[in-house]
């Protein structure tokens, strides 16, 4: 907006009235309406997209509000607000209101520009601060109807301290602010101090918007109507009637500046007027110049009609040649298609396939049912064998009637495959994979929807009828075109001279048109039938044929496949239980090595009582003591060799147990094999806390002892837990549910593993075994040395999928921060194990929930409700969001999650965030890594991988791949 000059002379349309000596207005310029509807348009578009705005609003910023009265976009600016409630000033145009939050959006940088409107206030005169109610509305209406919507003259005198522009209105040689002085709608007073005088400002609830007028000139007469403010009139009796008696004096002023315009304007309407007359002429002069090319056009039109006549005349005398020609190329394209053969075999592929799967398929075996049914009473033996109470003669009954029925079904077997071996099995899956294949590529897709049990039959019937319908035309076509040639034979005999046979003119049919006719006729309908396109009552027929072909094509297709699959386990069965024929697994191989773990035990104490005489011996034999640790050191690997040993034949004998005999556990308690199984490989009764050599780990004890010590070559850390009767089932579930957890996925599941669980023997202390990271937690990598942006997502990728896999299994972490993520070579996150003495909720009482400043427990979580899947997710994001702004202080806003609006960050970074920094409808952990800020970093990092792998590396690679 230009700068107020004291003494310039300007124009300017009034837009808003605050009282009877303060106004808004906008200044005159080129193009100024095409502006303001631009802007309006804009606004309107960008406006209901736009981010609300959240916390304390900058007065120095522009917003968009949403005006009360009739529900549009303008900008504003915020003045004051009050909780809720908010004070704006529509810049554009001068109007207050009071506005909810829900009104006020944020505008992009565009729109970052100085209102439209400023604001003026008259000259030398003031508001008294005791003036009535009545007499001040009245004369704001006076000085609304001066300026409103009208360009008015103004001679700036000065600025005052609000940035007030102080002016000065000429009507003519009339200065306004004197006349509503006179008429006491205010009072003259000292210019330099009349901008202090303090007065009460009316918020009215209608904007004035000048470009509402313009939009009249456009056709938009409702928005005006609709949008226009209703100020209240003033009536007669309101005004005093030494007020009435100026206003008279200065409507008579008013009637004589009128009539000097009208002086001045009739010599300009005249000249108007001789401008139009001109105009005319040259209308005129233009119209005889059209009337001119329309004649020439015309004759060029009678010239080109006299052209086609002549060629008629021409084609007339050619017509028998052009005819013949014709008819020669139609024969020509038919004797492509005949030879083709394509509608002869319309359909033949279809019927075919109708064939192979009616008449070839292949039934089920007659054996299945046996099968099955001695596999049911197998099945069920197996499960009273398992639910079984270890009473001795009821054990013993079941095993019994459990090998009767396994002899049952292993006759039942036998006969199965005996009979499969004699079916083309996979010849016949070979045959319809590839007819399903062709019938694909030529119909396309089909429908599982019944069609009915005649639509094979209702698409012979039509293949049937096609046949004929085409046999029929084509004869018609081979006797008029043999026709044609026995004439032309006999049209040759009579017009050779030499020939001996004589023709007189009498004998030849001279009905050669009514034959050429009959031959087009002939050929152009075998070519339509040939040509034409199916209509919707054939293709729904070919349609429906086709999709029962499919159906019972899948139908055999899965009958096969069950009956290969069942071939295939039944196989196995058979290798599997033939060394159990006649016998049970015995446990004496897992005796043994428990019986050599306990001697070695034994061994490895009496060698650390060896080692600590020689030790504090008076002269201590330093060969002797080292000789002594190798040896402590070989019975101590040999210990822990045996463990994994027991371990194999556990999970050999947890197989049996499964699959074939649920009684070994019963029958061989001493093996504790069931503890193997409930844990699933878990726990073991081996190991103990004094058999390692480890090192205690002082900085990371605060809550618990941590040793880092080795266990079979790999370097692991012993955590230890206090337990006790109450506690001990509660820690050993949930570390069995986190190990069946990691168990599912192992590597690819983005969890730390539990190696073991052991309970101390003379301290209530239960150890859990973990492998030992040397770069550590994803808070210390992060105050070392920070990730890139790069690397983020690759380390965020392996914690989304260890929530995965335990939300997968339900289990809630309910402690994920900085210090229980750890990383694997600054390329993939794993999630560490938690406080197996805890459940979720206690988990998440913690000082660790913290990552910079951001709060890592939910909102909900702070509210008091318990941790769940989806409070885990909003940990993810909050993590997430700190590695990418690791030093930027959040703010939080009232609904408990940080401010992001005003961070510059990737936009599949912002839409992933928003979708889990949230207060409901977060992405479950399945559905994070579908998003795209990972998918496109997959697809970066595969082209990278491209451009920097050499050609030898890529060659020793695909040869390893071979």
């Amino acid at each position: 907006m230009d700068e107020a000059v004291p003494g310039k002379v300007q124009l300017i349309v009034g837009t808003h009235t605050e009282d009877a000596v303060t106004f808004w207005a906008q200044n005159i310029y080129k193009d100024r309406d095409e502006f303001i509807l631009d802007l309006t348009s804009s606004l309107a578009k960008t406006c209901p997209q736009a981010k609300g705005v959240y916390g304390t609003p900058s007065s120095q910023k522009i917003y968009g509000g949403l005006f009360s009265e009739d529900k549009c976009w303008y900008r504003c600016s915020v003045q004051w607000h009050k909780e809720e409630e908010f004070h704006v000033t529509y810049v554009d145009y001068g109007n207050s209101e009071i506005v909810n939050r829900s009104a006020l959006v944020e505008l992009p940088e565009e729109f970052q520009f100085p209102g439209l409107a400023r604001r003026y206030k008259l000259w030398a005169v003031h508001i008294p601060a005791d003036g009535e109610k009545a007499n001040t509305e009245q004369g704001k209406a006076y000085l609304h109807n001066v300026v409103y919507e009208k360009q008015i003259r103004i001679l700036i005198r000065a600025t005052s301290k609000d940035s007030t522009t102080l002016v000065q209105i000429l009507q003519g040689n009339m200065d306004v602010g004197d006349e509503i002085a006179k008429m006491g709608f205010a009072k003259k007073g000292d210019p330099a101090h009349s901008d202090e005088v303090r007065r009460p400002v009316r918020i009215l609830r209608s904007p004035s918007i000048l470009w509402a007028r313009r939009n009249l000139d456009r056709g938009d007469k409702v928005l005006q109507q609709r949008i226009r403010p209703k100020l209240r009139p003033v009536f007669p009796d309101q005004i005093p009637p030494d007020v009435r008696e100026r206003s008279t004096t200065y409507q008579l002023q008013t009637e004589s500046l009128l009539r000097k315009k009208i002086d001045k304007t009739i010599p300009e309407e005249i000249e108007k007027l001789d401008a139009d007359t001109c105009i005319a002429v040259q209308n005129s002069v233009l119209l005889e110049s059209q009337l001119k090319e329309l004649k020439l056009e015309l004759q060029k039109v009678k010239e080109e009609s006299q052209q086609q006549l002549e060629e008629f005349k021409k084609c007339i005398q050619t017509a028998v040649g052009s005819k013949l020609k014709g008819l020669a190329e139609k024969v020509e394209v038919l004797r492509t298609l005949r030879q083709s053969s394509s509608i002869c075999s319309l359909g033949d592929d279809l019927l075919e396939a109708i064939r192979v799967v009616t008449q070839d398929c292949i039934s089920p075996p007659e054996t299945m049912e046996e099968l099955m049914t001695t596999w049911t009473k197998y099945s069920l033996a197996q499960e009273m064998l398992q639910s079984c109470k270890n009473e001795k003669g009821e054990l013993e009954e079941l095993i019994a009637r459990r090998n009767e029925a396994r002899e049952t079904f292993s006759a039942a077997v036998d006969e199965y495959l005996l009979e499969v071996d004699g079916m083309s099995i996979t010849h016949r899956m070979n045959t319809l994979e590839e007819l399903g294949s062709v019938l694909s590529s030529v119909f396309g897709s089909f429908t599982m929807e019944n069609v009915g049990e005649d639509a094979f039959e209702k698409f012979s019937d039509w293949k049937s009828n096609k046949q004929d319908e085409f046999s029929g035309v084509r004869s018609e076509t081979d006797n008029s075109l043999k026709s044609l040639c026995m004439w032309f034979s006999s049209i040759k005999e009579c017009f050779s001279l030499k020939s001996e046979a004589c023709l007189s003119s009498n004998d030849i049919d001279c009905n050669v048109d009514g034959l050429l006719e009959k031959v087009e006729k002939s050929v152009n309908k075998e070519l339509e039938v040939s040509l034409e396109e199916q209509d919707d009552e054939d293709c729904k027929i070919v349609s429906n044929a086709f999709s029962k072909v499919m159906q019972k094509l899948q139908q055999e297709q899965k009958l096969l496949c069950t009956v290969q699959e069942k071939y295939i386990e039944n196989t196995q069965f058979k290798k599997e239980m033939h060394q159990w024929q006649n016998s049970t697994p015995k446990v004496d191989a897992l005796l043994s090595i428990k019986k050599a773990i306990k001697t070695l035990k034994s061994q490895l104490r009496w060698k650390l009582v060896e080692k600590s005489s020689l030790e504090e011996s008076d002269e201590p034999d330093d060969a002797a003591i080292q000789k002594k640790r190798d040896e402590i050191t070989e019975t101590r690997n040999s210990i822990f060799h045996e463990v994994c040993c027991e371990k194999e034949e556990y999970e050999r004998l947890g197989i049996l147990v499964k699959k074939w005999f649920p009684e070994l556990p019963l029958l061989h308690p001493e093996a504790q094999i069931l503890q193997y199984n409930d844990s699933d490989g878990l726990v073991t009764n081996s190991l103990e806390r004094d058999l390692f050599d480890a090192e205690p780990m002082r900085e990371l004890s605060g809550k618990r002892p941590l040793v880092h010590t080795e266990f079979q070559g790999q370097e692991v850390i012993l955590k230890g837990y206090s337990v006790d009767a109450a506690t001990e089932a509660k820690v050993l579930e949930r570390a069995t549910q986190y190990h069946k957890a990691w168990s599912g996925s192992k590597e690819h599941c983005g969890l730390l593993p539990v190696l073991f669980l052991f309970f101390g023997k003379f301290d209530p202390l239960a150890y859990v075994m973990v492998p030992y990271c040397p770069l550590g937690s994803l808070r210390r990598v992060q105050a070392t040395h920070p990730f890139t942006a790069s690397e983020v997502p690759n380390v965020m990728k392996g914690v989304a999928a260890g929530l995965q896999a335990l939300h997968s299994s339900s289990i809630t972490h309910g402690s994920l921060h900085p210090n229980n993520v750890l990383v694997l070579n600054r390329e993939q996150g794993v999630i560490g194990d938690y406080d197996f003495t805890k459940t979720a909720d206690q988990r998440s009482i913690t000082t660790w929930m913290v990552a910079g400043n951001i709060s890592l427990a939910a909102p909900e979580v702070k509210k008091g409700q318990t941790t769940s899947p989806s409070s885990d997710m909003y940990a993810y994001g909050c993590l997430l969001l700190w590695l990418n702004f690791p030093n930027h202080k959040f703010i939080t806003k009232a609904d408990g999650v940080p401010d992001t609006g005003e961070l510059d960050m990737d936009p599949d970074l912002r839409s992933l965030l928003s979708k889990l920094l949230t207060c409901k409808d977060r992405l479950v952990s399945a559905e994070v890594l579908e998003e795209d800020y990972f998918l496109h970093t997959d697809v970066v990092a595969e082209a990278e991988c491209a451009d920097t792998m050499k050609p030898e590396e890529s060659h020793t690679e695909a040869s390893q791949d071979c």
